[in-house]
């Protein structure tokens, strides 16, 4: 840096180093030095709202990105860290623009799954169903999964949780996904389905109270209330706040 003061490579290569050597301060003063150093150049200001955003300063991330935006808007780099700083703020809905970009420009399977769960915390139930069933079930990741089935639940669709019946292959493993399969039955009063796939939740998570209470609810709705008495004991042991839920 001193033998080159003006050239930006040498700013950005010390600030790397610097935070290796633990000295976040001085290696955010090189970034800034770097990003003057060259004025259009997007790439190192999408490096230095990564790390940035990896010490939680958003608010300085968002400075830095908007340069790097202003250069190039529709570069995979820039959306791919627009909607990470987006994530990070919590804002689904700013987040929904790059997202859909970038899984456009340059389609993944992380895009895909980014972008559909967007989609359902967005309001748009039906397009991240749309965007995932082409490749349902196999194709799609646990996650994937989940969020087909929280969209159709949102959408009063039960008939992908009434067809989970008998599933048992590698990868099926997520309690989550079984337990909302599990309430989608409830919901359309399909008891003797959903207690299978609550029994599956449970198989998988046994110290999940919130399981174990829906496994109560749907033993009440089958009449099989010495079951569901003994069920409810257990709910009680791993999770007393529980107390009130019960209404025989």
């Amino acid at each position: 840096v001193l033998w080159a003061q003006r050239d930006p490579v040498n700013h950005r290569n010390l600030a790397h180093l610097l935070l290796q050597m633990g000295k976040r301060g001085r290696a955010f003063s090189e970034y800034r030095d770097a990003c003057s150093l060259a004025p259009m150049d997007w790439a190192v200001r999408v490096e230095f709202g990564h790390v940035l955003m990896d010490f939680q300063q958003l608010g300085p991330a968002a400075g830095v990105l908007a340069e790097a935006e202003a250069e190039c808007s529709d570069c995979p780099e820039v959306l791919r860290a627009l909607v990470r700083l987006h994530l990070l703020r919590g804002d689904h809905q700013r987040a929904l623009a790059p997202v859909a970009a970038l899984h456009s420009s340059t389609p993944s399977s992380e895009t895909r799954e980014q972008y559909a769960l967007i989609l359902l915390r967005t309001g748009g139930a039906a397009g991240a169903r749309d965007l995932l069933l082409p490749h349902w079930p196999e194709g799609l990741s646990g996650s994937e999964r989940r969020i087909v089935l929280e969209a159709d639940r949102l959408l009063g669709d039960s008939s992908r949780a009434l067809a989970l019946a008998g599933i048992d292959q590698p990868g099926w493993d997520d309690p989550d996904f079984w337990g909302l399969a599990a309430l989608i039955c409830y919901d359309a009063e399909a008891d003797e389905a959903g207690l299978s796939h609550v029994d599956r939740a449970i198989g998988l998570a046994p110290s999940n109270a919130s399981y174990r209470n829906n496994r109560v609810a749907l033993l009440m709705r089958l009449g099989r209330g010495v079951e569901a008495d003994a069920e409810w004991a257990i709910v009680l042991q791993l999770d007393p706040s529980l107390a009130d839920n019960r209404q025989d």
